[in-house]
């Protein structure tokens, strides 16, 4: 179970990796177990009772997710809005582009420490846009429709105010990436002629002696392309 849940070595309490809460009704929700309660689970094949424990006739793991100590993945108050949670294997990988890198980070990106755990993929990228399609044939994301929001990821519910789509409405994503050559020396161009090129809701470039290339390509979701 905690090679399942992806448990973090040395963490203490122990602790998993990020986690996703999926209930009856579509909903989902981020989930960190903050302690896998060992001593209780070292029998986990009998019943348990007592407080703490549902009381089920079968086998039980007990773990804990206190919101204190998942970084602020675990609201303060739970999730009383989901419908019967259960837990979704699903890895979470972020992806940025500085200082010309495209670079690589397993899980979410961390407000408050943003260069822990990035490595480097690519050099001489300079731009990496992500668009949502959604199963109206409308594009978010772009320089026309941009959502409103602070991170430009759709929201559970609707978005922007006014506008009836969310999370569940996209059905495939338009990847852009922009990469660049070396510069050019003077001798051979002798004044900035080229810039990064617009893309999605990005304005082109300043000038440069770069020459530059962008690379678009979409990604449908499968079992979404059909429609909700």
């Amino acid at each position: 179970f905690k090679e399942m849940t992806g448990y973090i070595p040395g963490s203490s309490p122990s602790s998993s990796g990020l986690l996703t809460l999926v209930d009856d009704t579509g909903q989902w929700a981020y989930y960190q177990i903050t302690n896998y309660l060992e001593s209780g689970n070292q029998d986990n094949c009998e019943p348990h009772s007592g407080s703490g424990w549902e009381g089920s006739t079968g086998p039980e793991i007990h773990v804990t997710n206190t919101p204190g100590q998942s970084d602020g993945i675990n609201p303060p108050a739970g999730q009383p809005t989901l419908v019967n949670p259960k837990l979704a294997t699903i890895a979470y990988i972020s992806f940025r582009v500085k200082n010309g890198q495209l670079q690589q980070r397993t899980g979410l990106f961390d407000i408050n420490n943003p260069d822990a755990g990035y490595v480097s993929l690519l050099d001489d990228v300079e731009d990496l846009q992500i668009a949502y399609i959604l199963n109206d044939g409308t594009i978010w994301n772009s320089a026309s429709q941009s959502i409103v929001g602070g991170d430009g990821v759709p929201a559970q519910g609707g978005w922007p105010p006014g506008v009836a789509q969310a999370s569940e409405d996209v059905s495939g994503l338009r990847v852009t990436v922009t990469a660049r050559s070396d510069e050019l020396p003077a001798t051979l161009l002798k004044r900035a002629r080229y810039n990064r090129p617009a893309a999605e809701d990005r304005a082109a470039g300043a000038a440069d002696r770069r020459f530059h290339y962008r690379l678009t390509t979409t990604v449908m979701l499968r079992n979404r392309i059909l429609g909700s």
